[in-house]
């Protein structure tokens, strides 16, 4: 499992608990994690394989389990548990530039969006969705272009 793959997992944790409203340190050490494994210039594996996870500033004793569990199955089960917790369509729509995590909750649970292409479709449409203005319409619209032009560009 490669830092990059650990981040996005810690990241998704930290958006999801973000968007259940939890604690926000809990949110903000998730974060902070990402961003210590970020600038690490040894792959986490080999913090984990030399028992040196306490070098990873922010990580406290829970996120090194996490890490450790990670690292020697590929797959994390509060993780697991976390995602079945939301709705289909939620991380997907959290993959789009300019949706943060209080914006894919909306555009699930108030507007039934639950794809890029749903998205996309109500975007381009000029459909009202709550709490999207105009900028942020385009923002969003443009990240999905970019998605899809960085999919294209990788085949």
């Amino acid at each position: 499992m490669t830092n990059s793959e650990i981040c996005k997992i810690f990241r998704d944790i930290a958006d999801l608990l973000d968007i259940k409203g939890e604690n926000p340190f809990k949110v903000r050490a998730y974060r902070r994690v990402v961003t210590s494994i970020e600038e690490l210039a040894v792959p986490v594996t080999q913090l984990v394989a030399e028992n040196r996870l306490g070098e990873i500033p922010g990580a406290g004793e829970a996120i090194r389990k996490k890490i450790i569990e990670l690292v020697n199955t590929g797959h994390l089960e509060y993780y697991e548990k976390l995602k079945a917790e939301f709705p289909a369509g939620v991380m997907e729509l959290l993959a789009v530039p300019g949706v943060g995590p209080k914006t894919a909750e909306m555009l699930v649970k108030d507007a039934g969006i639950t794809s890029v292409d749903a998205l996309e479709k109500a975007l381009g449409s000029g459909k009202e969705l709550p709490h999207i203005g105009e900028k942020t319409r385009e923002k969003i619209l443009q990240g999905i272009r970019d998605m899809k032009n960085a999919g294209r560009e990788k085949r």
